[in-house]
């Protein structure tokens, strides 16, 4: 384990744990006070040696879109609850938005950044992964109602396609918008 929020690990410590281990799972939270603390200690350099070395990177919520280029995120710094956009750390070329089908406010939200921004998102509803292998995908779930979708924009409209339930992997570049 690696705490980064609450302890002042040396980054020789955290170099050591990323980069020897098999998998690195980010768990959920705050997106933005993630990033912005990784940048901070240098963790986002360190993550993108790992992810060139090989090593699994994984997460839920916070820690499932953070490897994404966007992410539709409820990390306001201030005031109500309210999605923003925020740049995540871009090995995945998508906006990227978790709880699809549980927080009512993320489909208009992210239809909203696809119209204003243009680009692909990948949404997911809670128990749906993305998994990206040697530039490869394929939507796992852990729940027959759970499911992925893409969002792109084309004359002017914002598509939403849910992706099939179908195991075998595909080529990345399906995922960009057609």
């Amino acid at each position: 384990m690696l705490y980064l929020l609450k302890t002042k690990p040396s980054l020789i410590e955290i170099r050591e744990k990323i980069l020897n281990s098999d998998i690195v799972y980010v768990s959920g939270g705050n997106t933005l006070r993630m990033l912005k603390r990784w940048k901070k200690l240098g963790v986002d350099k360190i993550i993108e040696e790992a992810y060139k070395k090989g090593i699994i990177l994984s997460g839920l919520s916070a820690g499932a879109i953070c490897w994404f280029k966007y992410d539709n995120s409820d990390s306001t710094p201030v005031g109500p609850f309210n999605l923003i956009r925020i740049k995540g750390l871009g090995f995945l070329p998508f906006t990227g938005c978790p709880h699809y089908d549980v927080e009512e406010e993320r489909r208009p939200s992210l239809t909203n950044m696809v119209s204003k921004n243009g680009g692909t998102a990948i949404a997911l509803t809670d128990c749906a992964a993305l998994e990206v292998i040697d530039g490869k995908w394929r939507i796992i779930t852990s729940s027959k109602t759970a499911h992925g979708y893409r969002l792109y924009r084309k004359n002017g409209k914002v598509i939403e396609e849910e992706f099939p339930q179908n195991k075998r992997y595909r080529p990345l570049e399906e995922l960009k918008r057609k």
